[in-house]
């Protein structure tokens, strides 16, 4: 949480001179790049996460020797697939820049752009794999230095870099090439404390089989995803302008916080539920999926009746009137999106944990089409709120498939509302309606902010007392008391700590 929140921190600071130093044109096509680096991740083949759920097995059994085979093996697909993929995808680079419709002048800019952004999907489809130690051993403070450290990195040098040294859009390019090779080497030298035997390569060619079929219904689900989460922004773009994709990726970047509290929570399933799975514990299974998904719903539902309320001034403040006036709308329908979008992670690790990746390629196939339709024809039609309303009606399907998928596996079927699912729903609903009286006689952010806090804290208060139920209190509370006693232990010495807990 602390890695997200830092995150959209060094966003919320460097982003406005990012937008302004690269402009609306560019600016655009920045972020059609940042996609493009998501679509050559997945050329690892899946081998991310088959790397997670076989070491996860063999670490769980006390096999370092396999858990060792399972990272180099992976990490040998990854680094292959990958450097076949992103090579083809520096030689197609002009044809990719022409089909953006990029202005005359940033062409060039752009192509060698893309070249750049082909090298550093290499290096974070790498670290990505490389840190599986970190995430079978839940060692998060590791992972999220050595991660999302590089990440907060690249998002304050690009501004710094860009005022420096100008260059505009193959400046950024060079500054994300530099950080994703600072993750691996940061994830590599984590790695290696946690497991030492990682140092020696040990490939175990006769588990290939295994993880290419794992890992290429998960190539197949992910291909699928990336159209499914960014191709209205590509339709944006053919049929308007790198300008009108600017407008909504600043509603996209920050409607993106919200998405701080699924990823955060569902960070630990894969590896937790795929320790589960493999000792055979389906009630502690059931109660992790059911568990996750309703404190995920109901953080979402405060987190955004805030973040709406505070929209149009903040936006109008942190990029311009511009985007104050044209990014304020797909930000709130985004918003809605992204609270379907969280809740969809708890069953799509799951399923992941499982195994089941056939299951996940069917269903994000089976909506590619649908959804490439209804995107090109409400983006061409309404602009960027068409490609909002395109992008979170998306998300309600997906997250009603995968929750139908689980069923479908196990036979699990749980709703994210809590067990007092009538005060549950009723209350983020009394708060909105507040709000949105509330905006009628005010917009200033100060203003906003204050009312928003006190109505945030109101929200938490009476979800403590009247949502959740005495056992679920009791069990927060257990849980509080378990994480302040381990953090003491590492912050004093024994002594010290075995009198204060006597």
């Amino acid at each position: 949480m602390v890695g997200q929140v830092v995150i959209f921190a060094a966003v919320v600071c460097a982003a406005p001179f990012t937008i302004r130093l690269l402009g609306p044109a560019a600016y655009g096509l920045w972020a059609l790049l940042q996609i493009l680096i998501v679509y050559l991740v997945m050329a690892d083949l899946g081998m991310r996460q088959a790397s997670t759920k076989f070491a996860s097995e063999a670490f769980v059994s006390g096999d370092d020797v396999g858990e060792v085979n399972a990272i180099w093996t992976a990490l040998a697909v990854t680094l292959t697939a990958s450097c076949i993929i992103s090579l083809m995808i520096g030689l197609a680079a002009p044809w990719i820049i022409d089909t953006m419709h990029v202005p005359a002048d940033l062409r060039n800019a752009g192509i060698v752009a893309v070249r750049l952004i082909a090298v550093a999907a290499v290096a974070t489809a790498v670290a990505n794999t490389v840190n599986t130690p970190q995430t079978v051993r839940l060692r998060w403070a590791g992972l999220t230095i050595a991660t999302q450290g590089p990440v907060v990195l690249q998002i304050i040098a690009i501004p710094v870099a860009l005022f420096i040294f100008g260059g505009g859009i193959r400046v950024t390019t060079l500054v994300v090439v530099a950080t994703a090779c600072l993750a691996v080497a940061a994830n590599a030298v984590f790695a290696g404390r946690l497991q030492p035997k990682l140092v020696h390569p040990r490939f175990d060619w006769s588990l290939l089989r295994k993880y290419l079929g794992f890992g290429g219904g998960l190539t197949v689900a992910g291909l699928a995803s990336v159209p499914l989460m960014t191709a209205e922004r590509f339709f944006l773009g053919h049929f308007h302008s790198t300008v009108v994709v600017a407008e909504y990726s600043v509603a996209m970047s920050l409607s993106t916080v919200i998405n701080v509290i699924p990823w955060t929570a569902c960070q630990p399933l894969m590896p937790a539920m795929s320790r589960l799975h493999a000792t055979g514990d389906r009630e502690n299974l059931r109660s992790m999926y059911r568990q996750t998904l309703q404190a995920i719903f109901l953080a979402l539902a405060g987190g955004t009746i805030v973040l709406g309320f505070l929209a149009e001034p903040f936006l109008r403040l942190w990029a311009g009137p511009l985007y104050g006036r044209h990014s304020t709308d797909p930000f709130l329908i985004l918003l809605v999106g992204f609270c379907f979008a969280g809740i969809g992670y708890v069953p799509y690790n799951y399923l992941m944990s499982a195994g089941r990746t056939s299951l996940l390629a069917k269903i994000r196939l089976a909506q590619l089409g649908p959804f490439l339709v209804v995107a090109a024809v409400l983006a061409d039609k309404f602009g960027a709120v068409g490609a909002a309303c395109a992008w979170s009606g998306e998300m309600v399907v997906d997250m009603a498939l995968l929750s139908w998928g689980v069923w479908h596996v196990d036979k699990i079927i749980e709703s994210p509302t809590p067990a007092r699912w009538q005060v549950g729903l009723a209350l983020p609903f009394a708060i909105c309606v507040i709000e949105l009286g509330l905006a009628r006689f005010t917009d200033a952010l100060a203003v906003r902010c204050g009312i928003a806090a006190l109505l945030l804290t109101i929200y938490s208060v009476l979800v403590w007392l009247v949502v959740l139920t005495p056992s679920e209190r009791q069990g927060a509370t257990k849980i509080s008391r378990v994480i302040l006693q381990r953090k003491a232990r590492r912050a004093l010495p024994r002594v010290l700590y075995e009198e204060v807990a006597n």
